[in-house]
């Protein structure tokens, strides 16, 4: 999964780096590959509930809060330009 993540990603990286540079470029490559590693490394560990309504809200209460994270530090989420501070 880890890889087929990384090479569904490519082609949006390229136009990435085609239209808004090679630092946005880099930076998000490095996210990528590193939700691609804790992916693999993740998948072996069983889950904490049978329960799919109770996983549904852990799962976005753990997303919610990484997305708050990264919007307060002025990251990018969607391919857009990360505010300036």
């Amino acid at each position: 999964m880890g890889a087929f993540f990384v090479a569904f990603n490519l082609p949006f990286l390229f136009v990435g780096y085609k239209h808004i540079g090679k630092t946005f470029v880099i930076s998000t490559f490095i996210g990528v590959v590193a939700l691609a590693l804790f992916v693999t490394l993740l998948h072996p560990v069983p889950s904490l509930t049978g329960d799919l309504l109770l996983a549904a809200v852990f799962g976005g209460v753990f997303v919610g809060t990484g997305v708050g994270i990264i919007i307060k530090n002025g990251g990018s989420l969607d391919g857009g330009m990360p505010r300036s501070s």
